[in-house]
């Protein structure tokens, strides 16, 4: 199977990053996400996360971010 760009998730050696397969299964993967959908789809969380009060925002700020809030425009 040929490299293409459809996913940013297929490694160089045809694999994948997202699943526990031994070959990328090509465009009809249901996980594949070119850079467009990947951005649009952090900018959705990010909006979310920064709807949450200020207290849960923190705590995922420590647990998945090491204390950095990368969703605020200054990432405190």
């Amino acid at each position: 199977m040929k490299i293409n760009n459809f996913c940013i998730g297929q490694t160089k050696n045809n694999g994948c990053k997202k699943l526990t397969v031994d070959k990328c299964i090509g465009e009809s993967c249901s996980f594949a996400q070119n850079k467009e959908q990947v951005d649009a789809s952090k900018k959705r969380s990010f909006e979310r996360l920064t709807n949450l009060s200020q207290e849960r925002q923190s705590h995922i700020a420590e647990k998945y971010y090491g204390g950095k809030m990368p969703w605020l425009k200054g990432g405190v």
